[in-house]
């Protein structure tokens, strides 16, 4: 046979091949995927806020459902550490950032083989915090953020207006200099307007965070990634700046512990201007709904432009004990998407943790102020939430009490956290 002949049989007998296969495989579906059921636990948002973010990941996903439960916050901890201890946890929940260090042990991390994004996708995506503490050292990814919520300065516009002042402070300067012309004292002393509500662990809500936004701001680290404890000189004056507004022989006294929560008391007009998060305004319009308020960056130490403040923020974590891993996965990367988050955005109000949702911008100055903060927010590696704050509130009464300078408390709170790391 000639070699033409040859060249003839084979491609003769490749096309052949095909066409078998091709009659094969005629009238064949593809694959269907695995239908999967994800149970997803939440501890802040009613089941309407998910609605729609779960409906569009079902367009694309229709194969998974996704049944979402709300657990009241004062027991979701306990519930969902006992559910993994009998063995019937949710495939995935919700974990609040300060659950990092406690509960680390009970989420199932994507390795980093499997993790489409790098660490610079990470920080490309999202702001700063969470782009750094959802991952490992190893590069294993626990979790992506749904938001960041931060703390900022609440201001009564109606007391600023009457009493001149056109702009909230910048500084805690000048937040201390309001507060003095704010305050309103009784010819007994008491004081019956507070300007700034700060000063108490007492009556000052969220004053762990406040405080550690203070000693953020100043440079200490408080707890580093490797749990080792920062603190030094650079903390006295956060503390010391805290403990000055209900301290009556300081220039700064006007907040006293006999005052409502810093919050209601804002709420009801006896405080012109008090600290808090976005998921604050709720309860401060649902106490007053005729107050008119502004929102305004957290003041800063004079001299710093970084801008600093304390973010919290939930993240999706797939547990350690689900059997639909990757379907969780899936729904995780979704979920933090820009159209997602959008949505989940519009719905709960929660600040948006995605740089391009930021940059988009927000759509009213409020969300501005919370969209910049997530920018700069940090937070520090809590051993153990309700223990951290125990130890702050000892540190800030033993001050209150002068039974410790803020110097001493410095030293004080720093040995007390290296006995509850673990």
């Amino acid at each position: 046979m000639s070699r033409f002949l040859y060249i003839a049989a084979g491609i003769a007998g490749i096309l052949l091949l095909v066409l078998i296969i091709a009659v094969a495989g005629f009238g064949r579906k593809e694959a269907e995927p695995e239908p999967a059921t994800l149970e997803f636990w939440g501890v802040q948002d009613d089941a309407e806020v998910w609605r729609d973010v779960i409906a569009l990941f079902r367009k694309d996903y229709p194969h998974i459902l996704v049944n979402y439960k709300r657990y009241p916050a004062d027991t979701y901890e306990e519930t969902l550490v006992n559910r993994l201890a009998e063995g019937k946890s949710p495939d995935l929940f919700l974990m609040p950032d300060t659950w990092l260090i406690k509960h680390r042990d009970k989420i199932f991390p994507l390795p980093k083989a499997s993790n489409p994004l790098s660490a610079a996708d990470m920080k490309r995506t999202f702001v700063d915090d969470p782009a750094t503490r959802l991952v490992t050292g190893d590069g294993d990814l626990l979790g992506l953020p749904m938001f960041v919520d931060s703390l900022v300065l609440f201001y009564n516009k109606d007391m600023f207006e009457g009493a001149g002042i056109a702009e909230p402070p910048g500084t805690w300067d000048a937040a201390a200099e309001i507060s003095q012309r704010m305050a309103r004292v009784s010819p007994g002393g008491d004081i019956t307007r507070a300007g700034l509500a700060l000063g108490s662990a007492k009556n000052v809500d969220h004053a762990l965070e406040i405080v550690s936004a203070l000693i953020l701001q100043r440079g200490n680290a408080i707890v580093r990634a490797n749990k080792s404890v920062e603190l030094d000189g650079r903390a006295d004056a956060a503390l010391a700046l805290f403990a000055s507004f209900a301290d009556s022989r300081h220039k700064n006294f006007t907040w006293t512990s006999r005052m409502p929560a810093s919050l209601d008391a804002f709420s009801a007009g006896q405080a012109a201007m008090a600290i808090g998060f976005a998921e604050d305004m709720p309860r401060i319009r649902a106490k007053n709904p005729h107050l008119q308020f502004g929102v305004a960056p957290l003041p800063q130490f004079a001299g710093d432009s970084a801008g600093r403040t304390l973010g919290r923020y939930l993240f999706p974590a797939v547990s350690r004990l689900s059997k639909n891993g990757s379907a969780a996965w899936q729904f995780i990367f979704y979920i933090t998407g820009k159209e997602a988050s959008a949505v989940y955005h519009e719905e709960s109000g929660r600040p948006v943790a995605r740089r391009d949702l930021i940059s988009a911008g927000a759509g009213n100055e409020v969300d501005d102020v919370f969209f910049r903060a997530s920018l700069a927010a940090r937070s520090w590696p809590m051993p153990d939430e309700q223990a951290a704050r125990s130890v702050f509130t000892e540190t800030l009464d033993a001050i209150a009490a002068r039974t410790l300078t803020p110097a001493q408390a410095v030293g004080w709170l720093s040995s007390r956290l290296f006995q509850i790391m673990p």
